[in-house]
C-alpha cells in the first residue's frame, strides 16, 4: 500500500520505552501519519478531545493512562481502536487475557508493513463509525437527537436546535455569553454535528496571542494546519474571547478569514486549508466597535449568525440536572458512590448566584466529591469555598417551585406516570398533584 494512503490519519503512541517510542514515531511520520505520543504518565483525556485521533498504538502492558482505561468510552464519540504491540512473549497468550480488548496485537516492528496496514485499516473503520454516528444523529432528529448541551429549559432546547440546524451550513457563527456559561462546549457541539467532525477543532485563546508570532502561535505548527483540510473534511477554528484580541492583530485576522490563507513564518509559504470560523465573546462587541477597540469589518466577518448562551441563573431548573451530571463524572473518576443529596443541598444550589456559571457549578461538584471521600462536606460548604457567603438571587417562591418541579418530575418517571401511586408517594391528594402539574408546567 502506498505511503500516500496513510496521509492525514492521526495516531497516539502510548509507550513508556523512550527508544521504542522514538522508533515508532519515526516509522509513522515517514509514512505520512500525524503522530502524538504519551509515555503513560500524561492525561490522555485532553489529547483525545483536541487531536481527534483515528487510532491508538499502545504497549500491550499499558491498560490505563493516568487512571483512564483505554477501552472505556470517554466522550460521545466512539473511542479510537487500540492496536497493541508486544516487545516479547507469546501473542496468543496475551490475546487470551484481554479478549475483545484490542483491535490487533503485533510483535514490535517484526513486520512494519503489516503493522502499518493494520493501523490504516483500524483508522478507516473508526472514521466510518464516526460518519455513521453523525448520519444517525441527523436522521433521528427530532425527537431522538441526543443533545450534547445538557438542559431541559426552553432556552437550552432552542439553543440545541439552532446549533443542529447551523451544523449543515458553512457560515461563521458567534456565541455570546458570560464567562463559564459553556460557549466553547457549544462551539465543539456545532463542530461535532457538522460534516467537519473528523477534521481538527483548534481552539485559540485570543487574549494570549503574541503580536510578533501571530501566524505561528495562533493556529499551531504546519502539521496542524494541514489537518484542517483533510480527505475526511475541513476543520474548525474557534476564536475564544475574540473581544480581547489586540487591535494590531485584528487586521491580520480579517485577511486570514477573507482569503483562508495562513502564513508559516519559518517556511515562507502559505497554506490554504478550508476551515470554518466560530467565535465567542463575553462582552458586547458593538460597544467595543464604538469605543474603537474592535474593528467593525472583523465583526461583520464573524457575526453572520449570533447565538446566545444563557447564564446559569436564567436556567435554574437545569441546575440539579447539571449538578447530578458533574457528580456522576466525578464519582466515576474517583470510583465512589454519589453522596446523599439533602434538602439543604438543594436549597444551597438554587439560592446561589452562580456568577461563574456552569464552570463554577462543575468546580462545586468536584469539591463536594473530594470532601465526601473523607465523609465530610456539604453543597453549601463547597459553594462557599474561598468565597463570601452566597447571596440569595431567587425568591423563596421560585426556589420552592423549582424544588417541587424536580421532585414531582422524578416521581412521575419513577412511577411511570401512575398518578394515584405518585400522589401517595408524595403524600398529597390526586387533585393537589394535578393542580401542581398544571401550575408548574410539567409534561
Amino acid at each position: 500500500m502506498s505511503i500516500e494512503a496513510h496521509k492525514n490519519y492521526r495516531v497516539i503512541i502510548v509507550e513508556d520505552n523512550q527508544e521504542m517510542r522514538k522508533t515508532l514515531t519515526q516509522l509513522l511520520k515517514e509514512t505520512n501519519w500525524k503522530v502524538d505520543t504519551l509515555n503513560g504518565g500524561e492525561d490522555i483525556r485532553q489529547l483525545l478531545k483536541n487531536s481527534s485521533p483515528d487510532v491508538i498504538l499502545s504497549d500491550v502492558h499499558v491498560s490505563e493512562i493516568n487512571g483512564f482505561d483505554l477501552t472505556n468510552k470517554f466522550t460521545d464519540k466512539p473511542m479510537p481502536p487500540v492496536v497493541r504491540i508486544l516487545a516479547s512473549g507469546n501473542i496468543p497468550g496475551v490475546v487470551k487475557i484481554m479478549p475483545n480488548e484490542a483491535y490487533g496485537v503485533h510483535r514490535t516492528l517484526l513486520d512494519p508493513k503489516r503493522l502499518l496496514n493494520e493501523l490504516l485499516h483500524a483508522a478507516k473503520q473508526h472514521r466510518q463509525a464516526l460518519k455513521i454516528m453523525r448520519l444517525n444523529a441527523r436522521l433521528n432528529y427530532p425527537p431522538k437527537f441526543k443533545q450534547t448541551l445538557l438542559g431541559n429549559t426552553d432556552c437550552m432546547k432552542a439553543l440545541n436546535q439552532d446549533i443542529y440546524h447551523l451544523s449543515h451550513v458553512n457560515i461563521p457563527v458567534m456565541f455570546l455569553g458570560e464567562t463559564g456559561s459553556g460557549k466553547e462546549l457549544a462551539a465543539r457541539t456545532l463542530h461535532n454535528l457538522s460534516s467537519r467532525s473528523q477534521g481538527r477543532f483548534i481552539a485559540v485563546n485570543c487574549a494570549a496571542i503574541p503580536i510578533e508570532k501571530l501566524e505561528r502561535l495562533q493556529f499551531g505548527p504546519l502539521e496542524d494546519l494541514c489537518c484542517l483540510s483533510t480527505d475526511s473534511g475541513p476543520g474548525t477554528i474557534f476564536l475564544d474571547e475574540i473581544g480581547t484580541c489586540p487591535i494590531e492583530i485584528q487586521a491580520k485576522l480579517c485577511r486570514i478569514i477573507e482569503t483562508q490563507e495562513l502564513g508559516i513564518l519559518d517556511k515562507g509559504t502559505y497554506n490554504q486549508p478550508k476551515f470554518r470560523i466560530i467565535s465567542a465573546s463575553s462582552e458586547d462587541l458593538n460597544l467595543a466597535v464604538d469605543k474603537g477597540t474592535f474593528r467593525r469589518d472583523l465583526l461583520f466577518r464573524l457575526n453572520t449568525v449570533v447565538l446566545n448562551v444563557p447564564p446559569l441563573r436564567d436556567r435554574c431548573d437545569d441546575i440539579p440536572l447539571l449538578y447530578n451530571h458533574f457528580m456522576e463524572q466525578q464519582t466515576k473518576l474517583y470510583k465512589m458512590q454519589i453522596p446523599e443529596f439533602t434538602a439543604d443541598d438543594a436549597i444551597a444550589l438554587l439560592s446561589h448566584r452562580w456568577l461563574g456559571n456552569v464552570r463554577e457549578l462543575r468546580h462545586v461538584a468536584e469539591r463536594r466529591i473530594l470532601a465526601a471521600r473523607s465523609g465530610q462536606g456539604s453543597v453549601s460548604e463547597a459553594i462557599q469555598h474561598d468565597s463570601a457567603p452566597p447571596k440569595v438571587s431567587n425568591t423563596l417562591r421560585e426556589i420552592i417551585a423549582t424544588l417541587e418541579r424536580q421532585l414531582i418530575g422524578t416521581s412521575i418517571k419513577a412511577h411511570q406516570g401512575q398518578m394515584d401511586t405518585i400522589a401517595e408517594a408524595l403524600g398529597i391528594s390526586r387533585r393537589t398533584l394535578n393542580n401542581k402539574i398544571v401550575k408548574l408546567g410539567l409534561n
